[in-house]
């Protein structure tokens, strides 16, 4: 047996990145919160990333929190951990 439900929020947030001073490395930086559907959703991610030519590679961690009314499918939500990427610009 299965359940679906659709939940809608809002959400607003700030992303961005701290370069520490001429080198090519960086602190990313993410968070927003929302609520509608659901009482609450929250999440805080940052890490550090170094820069190569056309690509980049960054370690971080993330926490995010999503409170849901007793009528939703689940009531509370957190996911913890670290984050690990690769992106390549061309």
């Amino acid at each position: 047996m299965s359940q679906d439900k659709d939940i809608w929020n809002g959400v607003g947030g700030l992303k961005g990145r701290i370069k520490l001073g001429n080198s090519n490395w960086a602190i990313p930086y993410y968070t927003d919160i929302g609520a509608g559907e659901s009482e609450l959703t929250w999440q805080v991610f940052s890490g550090l990333e170094y820069f190569f030519d056309s690509w980049e590679i960054g370690l971080g961690y993330r926490h995010l929190v999503f409170e849901g009314d007793d009528n939703d499918l689940f009531t509370d939500m957190t996911l913890t951990g670290p984050v690990i990427g690769i992106s390549f610009g061309f």
